[in-house]
């Protein structure tokens, strides 16, 4: 990179560190450019959440956006200008979306042991009423998603298995079972807590 190059960015960072001064000041022009520039912030979160496969829902990718948007802003004195304002903020989108894909899988894995208890303890342990209530929301799921979910729990078998099983290819039966899983913990969540005797 020329020294031209190096300046020209230089002078970039340094314009973009005077924006963020005048903006945490409570400069009327400086945060009206500053909220131009935040614009940028629900393109990056739909950017990455593509490229990282993780699927978020559109109602998710603008409340995430959100979140970044404010917590940006809560940490807004403390930008350095070492990078400019887009690039220093897409830190904040990379690490609110990896907590958010955390959160989902610890929440998943929650779930998942408790049908796994539910699966493999005897059915004295349990309520008549704990297995009814489990069965009928495996029923209300579209098919296949309550057979995959049986599947998985019930006999242990893979998702190549569940797929070779079903007719569908093992993705497919993945994506059915992670989509259930997030149906089954609003609804058996509570109950699987102590709910049920």
């Amino acid at each position: 990179m020329s020294r031209d190059a190096d300046a020209t960015d230089s002078v970039v960072h340094h314009e973009d560190r005077e924006l963020a001064q005048r903006a945490v000041a409570r400069d009327a022009e400086a945060l009206e450019a500053y909220a131009r520039r935040m614009t940028c912030v629900p393109r990056m979160v739909g950017a990455l959440n593509r490229r990282m496969a993780a699927r978020l829902t559109p109602e998710q990718v603008a409340d995430l956006s959100q979140d970044v948007i404010v917590l940006a802003w809560r940490k807004l004195d403390t930008f350095e200008g070492r990078a400019s304002l887009e690039s220093w903020i897409h830190r904040f989108v990379f690490f609110e979306i990896r907590n958010v894909l955390r959160r989902r899988d610890r929440r998943r894995e929650v779930l998942s042991d408790q049908l796994e208890t539910l699966a493999e303890e005897k059915v004295e342990t349990h309520s008549p009423e704990a297995y009814a209530f489990l069965s009928q929301s495996l029923d209300e799921l579209e098919p296949p998603s309550g057979d995959v979910v049986r599947l998985k729990h019930y006999e242990h078998l893979t998702f190549d298995a569940i797929g070779e099983r079903l007719g569908i290819p093992a993705n497919t039966a993945k994506t059915h079972y992670y989509r259930s899983l997030q149906r089954l913990r609003r609804k058996l969540a509570p109950r699987l807590e102590g709910e049920f005797p």
